[in-house]
């Protein structure tokens, strides 16, 4: 979302630059982490480059917008996805096999829809344009899209979208 909002307002540099600092500390961290604790050292070297990359890019939106309205909406659904992702997470670990794994998909899509409602993180407009977009589909099958976009959008527009 911030990439593509800096690409609109023509800031290419900007996400370059970011991208250029991620890829440094991509490399040093993995050179440090990786040698002591694998594949789970490189994961969580990547999620803290992510991490640092969307709070430079979030950083580089609140300068050039002064607006706090995005950076709002990506912090709430930055907490949906933890959430979807600790979920998973408890889900793996307590179940294994394939079957495991697709219960934790399932667990974390759950969760992901319902920590979105909960924090509201669907704004009234983009929520308009869904069920805009939701209303041209055919109605059998816009019927599973309906049921998730209730699931995950409330007030006025979720109604409309239960039909």
């Amino acid at each position: 979302l911030a990439t593509q909002y800096l690409y609109s307002m023509d800031r290419m540099k900007y996400r370059l630059g970011i991208s250029g600092v991620a890829a440094l500390l991509m490399v040093a961290g993995c050179l440090l982490v990786v040698p002591r604790w694998g594949g789970v050292g490189a994961a969580v070297v990547r999620d803290l480059v992510f991490l640092a990359m969307s709070i430079l890019l979030l950083g580089r939106l609140r300068t050039e917008n002064r607006s706090n309205g995005l950076v709002t909406v990506v912090f709430k659904v930055a907490v949906a996805a933890a959430a979807c992702g600790f979920a998973a997470l408890i889900v793996t670990r307590t179940m294994t096999g394939i079957g495991g794994l697709a219960t934790a998909v399932a667990c974390g899509a759950l969760v992901y829809g319902v920590m979105l409602r909960l924090l509201n993180a669907v704004e009234p407009q983009d929520a308009a344009v869904m069920d805009r977009l939701l209303s041209r589909m055919p109605s059998q099958l816009a019927r599973l899209p309906r049921l998730v976009f209730g699931l995950i959008v409330p007030g006025p527009a979720a109604p409309e979208a239960a039909k």
